[in-house]
Parts: C-alpha cells; sequence; structure tokens
C-alpha cells in the first residue's frame, strides 16, 4: 500500500488525495490510477478543476509502481535534510585584518585534535541511523596526529574509498604535499561498498561545501 497520509479527503468514494509527511500528495482515481503533485492544494486543484496549469510531478497504474517513487522522494528528502544541517569545517584560522576593513589575514593552521573532532561529530551524526545500504561503523584519528599540539597539514585535502580487510571498505581522508606525497589524517570503516562512497562524498564536502557536491 502506498506511504501512509498525513490528510486524506475523497472527492468521490473511489476518489481521493494523500497528503505525504514530506509535503508532497497524490491523486488515487478508482484505484487504478495515481498522479504525484508537489503539493495538497495542486492535487485538490486537479481533482476538482482538471488542473490546468498544475504540475503532475509523476503518473502510475499500479499502487507499486507509486510506492517505489514515494520511497525514493521519501529518502532524497530525509537524506537533504540532514546534508542541511552539515557545517563546513575550516583548517585554517583567519582574523580580521588590523589595516584593512573588511578584510581577513591569514594566522595558521588548526589544531588537527579540532579538525577531527568535528569531523567525528558530523559523520557520525549524519550516519548514525542510516539503513543498510550505509553501514558506517567507525572513524578514528591516524596515529600520527595524535599529538594534541599536532597542526593540520597544508595542501589540498583529498578523501577516497578502499577496499579494506574482511569485505569492509575504508574511506580515507589525506592531505597531498606540494612534493607529490600525502599525509592520512583519519579513516572510516564502511561495510557496503555504496556507503563507503556516499561517507566519501559526504565528508568531501564537509571540507569543501558545495564544490565538492559533484564528486
Amino acid at each position: 500500500m502506498p506511504k501512509e497520509a498525513r490528510r486524506e479527503e475523497y472527492i468521490t468514494p473511489s476518489h481521493s488525495i494523500h497528503e505525504l509527511k514530506n509535503g508532497m500528495a497524490y491523486y488515487n482515481y478508482n484505484g487504478t490510477h495515481y498522479r504525484v503533485f508537489n503539493s495538497y492544494e495542486d492535487a485538490l486543484e486537479f481533482a476538482t478543476y482538471g488542473g490546468e496549469g498544475v504540475t503532475v510531478v509523476a503518473d502510475f497504474d499500479s499502487e507499486e509502481d507509486l510506492d517505489r517513487f514515494l520511497e525514493g522522494t521519501e529518502k532524497s528528502s530525509v537524506e537533504n535534510n540532514r546534508d542541511a544541517a552539515m557545517k563546513t569545517i575550516d583548517t585554517e584560522i583567519w582574523v580580521p585584518n588590523p589595516e584593512k576593513e573588511h578584510f581577513l589575514q591569514y594566522q595558521g593552521q588548526r589544531l588537527v585534535s579540532d579538525v577531527f573532532s568535528e569531523l567525528e561529530s558530523q559523520v557520525k551524526e549524519r550516519f548514525k541511523d542510516d539503513d543498510e545500504d550505509v553501514v558506517f561503523e567507525y572513524i578514528f584519528l591516524d596515529r600520527e596526529f595524535e599529538d594534541a599540539k599536532s597542526l593540520f597539514p597544508k595542501g589540498h585535502i583529498c578523501v577516497f574509498v578502499l577496499p579494506g580487510r574482511n569485505e569492509a571498505f575504508r574511506v580515507n581522508l589525506c592531505v597531498l604535499n606540494t612534493d607529490g606525497g600525502y599525509e592520512q589524517i583519519a579513516s572510516c570503516k564502511v561495510w557496503s561498498h555504496e556507503g563507503a562512497h556516499e561517507v566519501c562524498k559526504y565528508i568531501y564536502k564537509l571540507f569543501y561545501g558545495e564544490r565538492g557536491a559533484g564528486i
């Protein structure tokens, strides 16, 4: 059966409108035709007046197809809400320039421990209740940077996935040096290939914001 509705209205015994928790709605016509709309108001206008100019988001001939579509939009809505709470992590310290109003000046690198604390908190919060497609297990700081006084290295931050042990996958956070080498900062353990890439994309976005959305 289709997803539980937040609000329902029966135009006739066999024609009904169902509003969903994400704000969308669908129009059930005789139990044989289902049209999905961006809002309850759009669905009502379509059902009542024919809805000229109203956008039909999707159109299905079976409950099974409707269910699959609604499950996809619900998951997308949840992910968007989670990502909306994301706070970009800075690795550098910038302060107001006393000689130039409205300008900042570079003061230095942040402590690795502070950067990792923010990273760990956001990653755990983002994936704590995720479904079995991700299966995030843990994140840890590389031993080289366990010293509380270690500064975050300068360079380009990169995040990538590698096969791990026991069929798990590792998501590595590294910094590329100017000499072509790299320093590993932290790693995550994730039990699915798809999930590892989801964690990888999320961590990249934490450091680069929307610039990292397309990786």
